[in-house]
């Protein structure tokens, strides 16, 4: 996966999933508006993370007023 301009964020989510690993829970939120790149952040997340249990939701927009 080819993320540009993205290396503050990959670091972020290295560390995030470093902490992970070391039994320290962290939580994973990503918001943004569409087409940003997220999608790919999350991507590329779940790609360094095999060791990791991943866990994904979708939501479509008929479901955004939904707490």
């Amino acid at each position: 996966m080819g993320l540009i301009d993205r290396g503050a964020e990959r670091r972020a989510l290295d560390e995030l999933l470093d902490s992970v690993r070391a039994r320290m829970s962290r939580p994973l939120v990503l918001r943004g508006e569409p087409g940003i790149g997220t999608s790919a952040l999350l991507q590329y997340a779940a790609e360094r993370a095999p060791d990791v249990q991943v866990v994904r939701t979708a939501a479509v927009e008929s479901e955004q007023s939904l707490g």
